[in-house]
């Protein structure tokens, strides 16, 4: 999927660099010369065509574009096949069920088809809480969970007031596209 008519260059950089993220451990062969090209080479051409000024960075936002809808394509189909999956899942269960209800109505514990065999076993014994106050303390057990309140901690830092086991940190730049 290609939102924009990226340059030869531009869309060769982008191939290299999804390449790379998709198969961190092999390398990329150029599909039209055979040439097989590092990540580190394709980070050189990089910085080459960064020397191109502007036009450069408007064919990067046109690939982090194209990227970006690439990428929430594939999201979304990751949901759609999730779904299809659960609906399959549960048909799956339904069979069974249908299958399990059919041997107990007639006391059969195991069936021999020509490519299964079916079996049925009794059902594993749960635990259920009815009340959670009536178990004895010797079978319960406690968790305490302590988070720090980070929030507050960068207000402490922003009013100018130190943190003792924590200090202040500054993240990498980012870049925002507008």
């Amino acid at each position: 999927m290609r939102l924009y008519d990226l340059s030869a260059e531009a869309t060769r950089l982008v191939d290299i660099i999804q390449h790379a993220a998709d198969n961190p451990d092999e390398e990329y062969v150029d599909p039209e010369t055979g040439e097989v090209i590092t990540i580190d080479e394709a980070m050189a051409a990089l910085s080459e065509a960064n020397n191109k000024g502007e036009e450069y960075l408007d064919s990067m936002t046109r690939a982090v574009d194209t990227i970006r809808a690439e990428a929430k394509a594939l999201v979304d189909e990751g949901k759609r096949l999730k779904d299809r999956g659960a609906k399959r899942n549960d048909s799956v269960y339904r069979l069974k069920s249908a299958m399990l209800d059919y041997m107990k109505a007639r006391g059969l514990k195991k069936v021999v088809l020509p490519t299964k065999t079916l079996s049925r076993t009794a059902g594993r014994v749960s635990v259920s809480i009815d009340d959670m106050d009536k178990i004895p303390d010797a079978l319960k057990t406690e968790k305490v969970t302590v988070t720090v309140d980070k929030n507050a901690i960068a207000a402490a830092f922003k009013d100018g007031h130190g943190v003792p086991g924590a200090s202040p940190k500054t993240g990498d730049d980012i870049l925002r596209i507008l």
